[in-house]
């Protein structure tokens, strides 16, 4: 099999290639299996791909699903009807049309928008995150600010879950981006349930949270907190029912 070298403003169909360069104003126009994929500038593949490898600059948008045996590694805005990989490293705005899935570590700065399911190992995001479906991982882990409106999931489940809202000393300018964005109103993360051995959570908005030992801490709101080891609770949260089981 050859090399696919592109760059410039240049179309071409799909196929099986060795390694995919895309520089420019690219767009391949079938489904396409190669070893490693890289791209900078707005790049387009019309399928699905299959890669050993994946880099993104720029633009990319990926209409099926990407399939990746290695680390999946995007900056800019990054677009794709699907997701599977081995490793996750996203950088900027991330959005799936489907599920992603990842092996091992998804690492998400930026954003991620996911209309389907998110599930990983291992799952790190500083940014903001908008899944309709649920969070799956053994360590969940997410941390946004008062520019990451709208974070959000059906359902976020693992053995140790911990959300939380920093101000990385901007204290002013969130409460500033609060008044504009928000009707003055913090931020939060809006879930149905959570389900988890240790759960430690911060400005989260929840039906029901159930688990081992739980921290409930400022500005959350939870309905129903289930709990088998030990509860404690900031005095500015607001606490529904609490069922021992």
């Amino acid at each position: 099999m050859k090399n696919l070298s592109m760059s410039g403003a240049n179309t071409v169909g799909g196929g099986e290639y060795n390694d995919v360069t895309m520089s420019g104003a690219c767009k391949i126009t079938s489904d396409t299996k190669c070893d490693d994929f890289k791209c900078s500038g707005a790049s387009t593949v019309t399928g699905a791909l299959e890669c050993v490898s994946f880099h993104a600059s720029g633009a990319t948008k990926v209409s099926g699903k990407v399939d990746c045996e290695g680390l999946f590694k995007c900056s800019g805005a990054t677009n794709v009807g699907g997701l599977s990989a081995d490793e996750l490293q996203s950088s900027g705005a991330l959005s799936s049309a489907g599920n992603i899935n990842v092996k091992n570590l998804a690492k998400i700065s930026g954003g991620v928008t996911v209309k389907g399911d998110l599930t990983a190992e291992k799952l790190d995001i500083h940014g903001s995150c908008k899944v309709d479906g649920i969070i799956s991982a053994e360590d969940v882990y997410c941390c946004f600010d008062a520019t990451a409106s709208g974070c959000k999931a059906a359902s976020i489940g693992g053995a140790k879950i911990k959300i939380e809202r920093k101000d990385d000393g901007l204290g002013v300018f969130n409460r500033i981006i609060e008044a504009i964005f928000n009707n003055g109103e913090p931020m939060f993360f809006a879930v149905d349930e959570i389900e988890g051995d240790e759960i430690s959570l911060e400005a989260v908005h929840a039906g029901v949270v159930r688990g081992g030992d739980i921290y409930i801490g400022d500005e959350c709101d939870v309905k129903r907190i289930e709990y088998t080891g030990k509860v404690t609770y900031s005095e500015n949260a607001k606490i529904g029912e609490l069922v021992e089981i």
